[in-house]
């Protein structure tokens, strides 16, 4: 009894183990303890997935991808370009994948020496690797899915370029990446794109914790539904299918760093420069194409230690829900002979595979803060011109009300009280007789080209400098000249305020001194002793010598006190000598030179600068 039991327990077990669904085994067979609702589990609403070129919406994505131990990827820091595989050598990144499809297609995978045997993995005579799918045996599609041999973490750019993607109804292919335990560590799809849809799709799929609110997005809850979903949104047009392929193809480029995931799409002719020349320098790409970045909506702890995959996969869970008919209608299509024209373009050929580092942090600063210097040289450019401009207008405006100002005090009628004799005198026609007001004038034009020749070369330096010059056109009026005139009497009046302080401060400074002066001889006569009267004859001449002696020492106290006070008298003159020369040099320096003198018709545009000189 107890042998046959164990016998049924065995056969059940067996029948299990061959019955299981991909979702529910790993890759031995092994059934694992979850629910799988995948049979009775609805197309998602509007609004909660991708929707497809056809109008349909994407269903499940990646499900239940199984663990595969590889090693963390490792190479120099300073080492820029750190992995490629291209040509020849470009299976040695890889391994052939040949579990049972966690996607359910209608697939298998086959080794390497299975698709060598089969001609469905070789290098082509340009170099491309090309990778085929057999199709049309009445069986599951005969197919190609390769893992990379190490796994790699957050800091680095994984480029593809690609020459031809499959497409054609039922095709499924993708190029993605995945950590252990899915979806704990993330999974970043930067190509996905089922059946003949020109345009690929770029989601992330992460545990519970992941928002990503940007634009576009089909939905930003990365753990939609278990991951099933997770968060994606379009490529540019012509980025996948027949489009992509008749444009020669492109490159695909995925930064991942600990800023978050940016997606750049190339088209052939567009690739940059510096990463033809394996020199990626991301801040001249231009804006990325899709940008999921990390924060406190999604921590960048949601990915770590990703294998690279590139696989082509039949139907299943995607392709199979979207293809006309639904999944048996896809796998009838793949399988039937008469279908292997239609699926002719289900291959890829690819160029090269490269990982990156990312470019220096050091680069970068050095890139944003010569950007930061080049704006702000050209902002404060800006605002020399703009303050250029500003001081022009409030000069020309100056200048008009000054000229307003002229005008009108010479239009103003002439006293009254005024005496009549210079206007009799103007037309009395007598040799060499000018009026008083002819003098003035005379003299303010002197006086105007004296200062219009020595200021022209401040003018011109002013005029190098200013961004623009004052329009000029008419010629001086006779109007203008009173205000020269006051501004001149201005500067003789200034010119005889200072000599007239000079004189009362040296005036001053001989009070001082000859007070001082005689505050020493009082002094002095103070501290004489007076002379005594003459002593009688019985002094002896023992006393007299000692008297002499007094008064010897008393007259040479007295000699050099005086010729104490004669010293700092000579010196305090010199001081105030030396004071007067400074004052007189000033007062020198500060006047206009005599310069020779300018013809009468001077333009506008020497005007405004003269009275802008003479009210400074």
């Amino acid at each position: 009894m107890s042998l046959l039991f164990i016998v049924q327990l065995l056969a059940a077990a067996a029948v299990a183990a061959t019955s299981c669904r991909d979702s529910e085994c790993d890759g031995h067979g092994m059934l694992q303890m979850h629910v799988d609702n995948h049979g009775s589990e609805k197309r998602p609403e509007s609004g909660k997935a991708a929707a497809a070129a056809d109008g349909s919406t994407r269903p499940h994505g990646r499900k239940f991808t199984p663990d595969v131990w590889a090693p963390k990827f490792e190479a120099p820091a300073d080492k820029q370009l750190q992995l490629e595989c291209r040509g020849e050598s470009f299976v040695k990144c890889w391994t052939f994948f040949t579990s049972a499809d966690p996607t359910h297609g209608y697939v298998q995978y086959i080794s390497e020496d299975e698709a060598t045997e089969l001609k469905l993995f070789k290098v082509q005579q340009d170099g491309a690797v090309w990778m085929g799918s057999l199709v049309g045996q009445d069986q599951p599609v005969k197919a190609i899915r390769l893992q990379s041999k190490m796994r790699f973490s957050e800091g680095h750019i994984f480029v593809i370029d690609i020459q031809h993607m499959p497409t054609g109804n039922g095709t499924w292919p993708a190029w993605w990446s995945y950590g252990p335990d899915w979806p704990n560590n993330g999974e970043i799809d930067t190509i996905e794109t089922v059946n003949i849809e020109d345009r690929v799709y770029q989601t992330l799929h992460t545990s519970y914790g992941c928002f990503m609110n940007i634009p576009h997005i089909f939905d930003p809850d990365c753990n939609s539904e278990d991951a099933h979903n997770g968060c994606g949104l379009h490529g540019p047009p012509n980025s996948g299918g027949p489009a992509f392929n008749k444009g020669g193809g492109g490159v695909f480029a995925t930064q991942w760093t600990s800023a978050g995931i940016q997606m750049w799409v190339f088209p052939r002719g567009q690739v940059p420069k510096d990463l033809a020349e394996d020199k990626p320098d991301s801040s001249s790409w231009g804006s990325p194409w899709a940008f999921f970045p990390f924060g406190a909506s999604c921590p960048s702890t949601h990915f770590n230690d990703h294998l690279l995959v590139i696989n082509l996969d039949f139907c299943g869970d995607w392709a199979g829900a979207v293809f006309p008919g639904g999944e048996k209608a896809c796998e009838a299509f793949v399988t039937d002979p008469s279908n292997i024209d239609k699926l002719q373009e289900a291959y890829w050929s690819i160029n090269y595979v490269k990982v990156f580092a990312p470019e220096p942090a050091t680069k970068s600063q050095a890139k944003s803060e010569k950007t930061a210097t080049k704006t702000q040289t050209q902002s404060a450019k800006e605002k020399v011109v703009r303050k250029g401009e500003k001081m022009e207008e409030i000069k020309t405006e100056a200048v008009a009300r000054k000229e307003n100002a002229i005008n009108h005090r010479s239009e103003q009628p002439p006293d009254d009280t005024a005496p009549d004799t210079p206007t009799e005198s103007i037309g009395s026609g007598k040799p060499g007789h000018k009026s008083a007001k002819e003098k003035i004038v005379e003299k303010g034009q002197r006086m105007k080209d004296i200062k219009t020749k020595g200021l022209k070369p401040m003018e011109n330096i002013i005029n190098h400098r200013s961004p623009k010059a004052p329009d000029a056109s008419t010629q001086s009026t006779r109007s203008e000249r009173p205000e020269l005139l006051q501004d001149q009497d201005q500067q003789e009046s200034s010119k005889q305020k200072v000599l007239q302080k000079v004189a009362k401060m040296k005036k001053l400074k001989m009070e001082r001194l000859a007070s001082r002066e005689n505050i020493i001889n009082r002094r002095i006569q103070q501290s004489s002793v007076p002379v005594a009267p003459e002593t009688s004859a019985n002094s002896t001449m023992s006393e007299r010598p000692q008297l002499l002696q007094d008064q010897d020492q008393q007259e040479s106290s007295k000699q050099k006190v005086l010729q104490k006070a004669a010293k700092m008298k000579k010196l305090k003159m010199e001081r105030l000598a030396s004071r007067e020369n400074i004052i007189n040099r000033r007062i020198q320096q500060s006047s206009v030179p005599v310069a020779p003198e300018t013809s009468a018709n001077s333009t506008m545009s020497e005007r405004p600068q003269l009275l802008q000189d003479q009210d400074q």
